[in-house]
């Protein structure tokens, strides 16, 4: 059991296996949404999948097995890691932090952790951080406006502007110069009206010479919004709908009375079972299904879609940062699938596939010991040049990593835990696993029938090929984050029933995680761009906001309580 000021950590050396095979081969999805905050519905999520009666009560590409849905194998979909709109955001000096139940937005300054506490229209929901600016655009929902915050020359200032209507999310264009409002499927559009959306002259907003807002209509069921994006200025933005493509040509919009709209091919409309990728250019955006075994591609310059054919339907579907690798995981054929962008959408001859098998645990009736298990989920590193590739629907103990260059496989084989989700840091070089715990283990092992059930985290250093195990009891880690220096990375622990609230400070050269106290449960946690590259912010849950800055190469702890004028700081 982890406490406050005592360790109980394992701490296991482990080896790598390589095996070289030959090659042949900005908004959160569908899959990923959680009920919003006005009241509204939730899709996707294991919820989603258990308690069906027949097939017909299970998304497209599932069946209806033990009251579960599941894939032709027998297996659940993959659980991504959800993210939510809510999370603070930082610019290149401050973080900024909403709350809606006190219509604020603190602005913090993490060196001296100054707080300006700033009022907003009632219910701010969703923020965005303008491009290259300390300013941030934000949404209210029950207040019905949007507003422009800056700090500037040690002075802060805010424009607001009414909204002909209530919305619960925005977008800003890469350029800053227009903000897309806009109701995300899962939350109750107003009045009903579906698909109705907002577009912001933000560069107006700012002079305080506010522009009206421009309503149009695209379609119904929103899951993402995009900026296609040509030197530097973007000139459409795309809206991806249930089954519309909806674009918006961003140099009048107001002298274009209906955004032009697409439909989605059939097989692409299931929103529990499909997700949408877009390069930064927004030049294409990237449809997946669990109900085809081609990728849609719609090409956003000539509203035309076409299709990438894959082996099989594609459980995940990432881009590389600068859009320029895409990577898709095939769990039923145990293949992993990458291209170039824009290249192979128009020669398929550079796009390799390769196969990867993961050593599982708890063999089904159906198979013999030693049996294997498919990726289904793939990471990529921060620089697009490795993908790391699990499962989280199946145990076991292993990951893969795949090398987007060379097409080299390297199968770690040997971690102590389950794997339930991971991450790699800035320099590819690191990695963080959280594990699942596996209770009721019938190991021979006394010592691995004891860790076994406990909750815990592993660090693994890729070049070396070892691995470092953090057994945390009962305590569940809640989230990992790297540091922007590539060099030290954080996971949050919380346990309400112990009054257990922790950040580990893992130092990766060394693969040591020190803990350290805060004060409350931490909500969420991001890297800091400054103070070395080596801190991260952790917020918690408080009454009056709490957020801490932890330096991770120090060891230190700053938190200041209260987003208000009158915060309380402690060292």
């Amino acid at each position: 059991m982890r406490h406050p000021s005592s360790r109980h950590a394992a701490r296991l050396l482990l080896p790598v296996l390589t095996l070289a095979l030959a090659c042949g081969g900005s908004s959160p999805s569908a899959l990923d949404k959680a009920a919003s905050s006005d009241g509204g519905y939730s899709t996707g999520g294991p919820a989603g999948y258990s308690g069906c009666m027949q097939d017909s009560d299970c998304p497209t590409g599932l069946v209806c097995q033990n009251n579960q849905c599941v894939d032709s194998q027998g297996l659940p979909p993959e659980q991504e890691s959800n993210n939510t709109f809510l999370q603070p955001q930082t610019s290149d000096h401050f973080v900024f932090v909403l709350s809606p139940d006190a219509s604020t937005v603190a602005i913090i300054n993490p060196t001296n952790l100054a707080i300006t506490s700033v009022v907003l229209p009632t219910e701010p929901l969703a923020l965005a951080v303008v491009p290259h600016q300390d300013a941030a655009v934000i949404v209210s929902h029950t207040g019905a406006a949007v507003s422009f915050i800056q700090v500037e020359a040690g002075k802060t200032t805010l424009r607001s502007q009414s909204t002909p209507r209530h919305y619960p999310a925005v977008a800003l264009s890469p350029d800053g110069k227009w903000a897309v409002l806009w109701t995300p499927d899962g939350a109750h559009p107003d009045a009903g009206a579906e698909g109705i959306v907002g577009f912001v002259d933000v560069q107006a907003l700012q002079a305080g010479t506010p522009a009206p807002v421009i309503e149009r209509a695209a379609g119904r069921q929103l899951t993402d919004v995009y900026f296609r994006v040509s030197g530097g200025v973007a000139t459409d933005a795309v809206l991806v709908g249930q089954d519309e493509v909806a674009v918006m040509p961003l140099a009048d919009p107001a002298s274009v009375p209906v955004p032009d709209r697409v439909a989605i091919p059939d097989g692409y409309t299931d929103l529990s079972t499909r997700a949408a990728v877009a390069p930064p250019d927004g030049q294409t955006v990237l449809l997946r299904s669990l109900a085809t075994s081609a990728l849609a591609v719609f090409d956003v310059q000539s509203r035309s879609f076409t299709t990438l054919s894959l082996p099989a339907p594609a459980t995940d579907l990432d881009l590389a940062a600068d859009g320029s690798t895409a990577v898709a995981v095939i769990r039923s054929t145990s293949q992993v699938v990458w291209f170039p962008l824009p290249g192979a959408l128009t020669d398929s001859s550079l796009v390799k596939t390769a196969t990867i098998e993961l050593p599982a645990e708890n063999c089904p009736s159906n198979e013999t010991p030693p049996c294997v298990a498919a990726a289904g989920q793939s990471v990529l590193s921060p620089d697009g040049t490795v993908a790391a590739l699990f499962t989280n629907a199946r145990d076991t103990k292993s990951f893969a990593t795949l090398n987007l260059a060379t097409g080299d496989i390297t199968v770690f084989s040997r971690l102590e835990k389950l794997v339930d989700t991971l991450g790699i840091g800035p320099d590819s070089h690191s990695l963080v696993v959280l594990h699942k715990p596996q209770p009721n283990s019938t190991a021979a092992d006394p010592y691995q029938r004891w860790a076994d059930p406990q909750q815990g985290f592993s660090v693994v250093d890729l070049d070396r090929g070892i691995a470092q195990t953090d057994l945390t009891g009962s305590v569940p880690p809640q989230q990992f984050v790297f540091a922007a220096d590539g060099q030290h990375a954080a996971v949050t622990l919380s346990d309400d029933s112990q009054h257990v609230y922790q950040v580990e400070a893992i130092d990766l050269s060394t693969l040591v995680a020190t803990p350290l106290d805060l004060a409350s449960a931490p909500q969420y946690a991001g890297a800091l761009p400054g103070n070395g590259g080596t801190a991260v912010w952790v917020t918690q849950k408080h009454p009056a906001g709490r957020i801490s800055f932890v330096d991770l190469a120090a060891g230190t702890v700053r938190t200041a309580t209260g987003y208000d004028l009158n915060s309380e700081i402690s060292p």
